[in-house]
């Protein structure tokens, strides 16, 4: 549902990530309350969302948007298991270490404003 329209997705530096959003203002869709403090402290953010679990929708030119605010840049962080790894059927994930993360970066645009350069755009 996130991708209507073209995307780019590139691994960066968590070094790159931290330097790009110190002092930015963050809208966060953090959605598992048990990896927020792991994460927020990867991070070196506040990414506590304003309300539980909130969804990200479209708009109405199939871009990520979050309580009306439109984006064209999103960072995702991902705990970094050993490949291949699942928890069991009724468990939940265990908590990655704080420096057990990586940031994915999702740009979305025209196709050739994506070919011009992977680099990172700004933050909404």
């Amino acid at each position: 549902h996130l991708f209507r329209r073209p995307a780019l997705v590139a691994p960066i530096p968590a070094a790159d990530f931290r330097t790009l959003l110190k002092g930015k203002r963050v809208f966060s869709f953090w959605g598992h309350r048990d990896t927020l403090d792991s994460a927020a402290h990867f991070a070196g953010l506040y990414l506590t969302p304003r309300r539980d679990r909130p969804a990200l929708e479209l708009s109405p030119d199939g871009y990520p948007m979050l309580d009306g605010r439109v984006f064209r840049d999103c960072w995702v962080l991902t705990p970094d298991y050993p490949a291949g790894f699942r928890p069991a059927i009724g468990h939940s994930e265990p908590i990655p270490a704080a420096d057990a993360w990586r940031v994915l970066h999702i740009t979305w645009g025209p196709p050739a404003t994506l070919l011009e350069s992977p680099g990172t755009k700004g933050v909404a």
